[in-house]
């Protein structure tokens, strides 16, 4: 299992929902809602795409390290009609901090055409800082 039996230490899981700003040059790049499970599985929901042509991706993380993961992660890309046109692909390192509300990392991203060439325009590196969607119980009656 990616964690441990007893899910390591709080501080370091990296399982949950995170909301995700994605920076690139130090502007903002994207934002996403990102889900981590226990199987190793990522679900990702972001802004860099419109729904009707796919801002939905998937991915595969494991750790690394005590509170350092890897991520990979892919999804399918779709013109403006609809039609398929390749594959985005995002490679992440990513380190959860000490009181587990947190993460920030660095990634790269590339599309790729339909023969699995990478695009050179739409090639992207830079870092990302997340946190923890949490229930509030703030208005609980």
């Amino acid at each position: 299992m990616p964690e441990n039996e007893s899910g390591g230490q709080s501080h370091s899981r990296i399982v949950g929902m995170w909301t995700v700003n994605f920076y690139v040059d130090s502007k903002l790049w994207d934002f996403a809602i990102e889900q981590f499970y226990a199987d190793g599985n990522e679900m990702t929901n972001d802004i860099g795409a419109a729904p009707s042509v796919g801002n939905i991706c998937w991915g595969v993380w494991q750790r690394t390290g005590g509170r350092t993961f890897k991520l990979n992660h892919i999804g399918l890309v779709f013109d403006t009609n609809g039609k398929y046109i390749g594959l985005f692909k995002l490679a992440a390192s990513l380190t959860v901090a000490n009181h587990g509300d947190t993460f920030t990392g660095t990634f790269v991203a590339d599309q790729e055409d339909l023969s699995g060439k990478n695009i050179p325009d739409l090639h992207f590196e830079g870092t990302l800082q997340a946190t923890r969607f949490k229930v509030d119980n703030s208005n609980a009656r």
